[in-house]
């Protein structure tokens, strides 16, 4: 995609926006939020209603990734809109293709009629005359029996695409109210997870507080020395609480080493960057150090999030 934007010459602004909101698309996909909304800004000129129609759509993607529900909804609204309005441009156009196809079978026909009148008044002038009358009479029955069934048609399919369009607005007010539904559950659930993982957090703790208890005790110049026991202990109390804890990262960060995911129990733990240099006997700023790098280099995690936010739902 980077290639083609730059072969892409400065004035084609068309195909420069559509790239850029194919690019946001594709940081939405990787999970590169702000790379993902700084795009879909740049590709808002692109004036391609196909464009404007899958910018929105995936930027409702990418917020629902991001868990902003009510930012996806707008987006989505949004986005059906605008496929409404390309899906009543697309039928007005079939209907006048009708029109105009009709109008050229009508003046090919009175076009072959006349070519035949013209021959035979070479033969028969008076003959003619009198038949020429008479087709007249026929062709005008004719047009008004066609004309009256064609303004019928018309009618009917007129009331055709009234009622499709009353059905999409019902559809529509349908799919709004069960989008504002399934928000609000997800919000209800939100909330209900939230609290399941606040109190399980303050259950790790309590069930940890036999070895949290030497925190703030000075110990070996001030330091506080936790076994491999200890350790051992507080694994195994995440691992029971919140599901193989441990063991869910591993397998899902082989990178992570023992010293790593003792950091990530200090953080599910909700211990501040004080107490861990405390217990690991390091400065704070080589703390914050070392989270940052789990968070980048071992978990690959942009700036977006926290590791205390990566882990809380973990």
């Amino acid at each position: 995609m980077d290639k083609a934007l730059r072969h892409r010459a400065p004035a084609d602004s068309v195909n420069i926006t559509g790239h850029y909101a194919e690019k946001a698309a594709m940081f939405g996909k990787l999970g590169q939020y702000d790379s993902a909304y700084y795009y879909f800004h740049k590709s808002e000129p692109c004036p391609d209603p196909f464009t404007q129609e899958a910018r929105y759509y995936n930027m409702a993607d990418t917020y629902y990734a991001m868990k902003r529900y009510k930012d996806a909804y707008e987006y989505l609204l949004r986005y059906t809109q605008i496929d409404d309005s390309i899906k009543a441009a697309t039928k007005s156009s079939e209907l006048i293709a009708l029109q105009s196809l009709y109008q050229h079978e009508r003046l090919r026909a009175d076009n072959l009629r006349w070519r035949a009148q013209v021959a035979e008044h070479k033969h028969r002038v008076y003959w003619i005359i009198a038949v020429s009358v008479t087709l007249l009479w026929v062709a005008g029955g004719i047009y008004l029996i066609f004309y009256r069934r064609n303004r019928r048609r018309l009618i009917i399919q007129q009331k055709q695409l009234i009622g499709q369009q009353e059905q999409i607005i019902a559809q529509q007010e349908e799919l709004r109210h069960r989008s504002e539904e399934h928000l609000g559950n997800l919000q209800k659930i939100n909330e209900l997870q939230q609290k399941e993982g606040e109190l399980k957090c303050a259950f790790f703790r309590q069930l940890n507080f036999s070895i949290l208890q030497q925190i703030g005790e000075i110990r070996k110049n001030g330091n506080i020395i936790f076994s491999d026991k200890d350790w051992d202990v507080i694994t195994e109390n995440a691992d029971a609480i919140f599901n193989n804890f441990t063991l869910r990262l591993q397998d899902s960060y082989p990178e992570l080493n023992k010293e790593d995911l003792r950091y990530c129990c200090m953080v599910k733990m909700q211990l501040s960057q004080s107490e861990m240099a405390q217990i690991m006997h390091l400065e704070k700023d080589s703390v914050k150090k070392r989270l940052k790098r789990i968070r980048v280099d071992k978990i690959g995690s942009g700036s977006g999030m926290t590791l205390e936010e990566l882990l809380r739902n973990f």
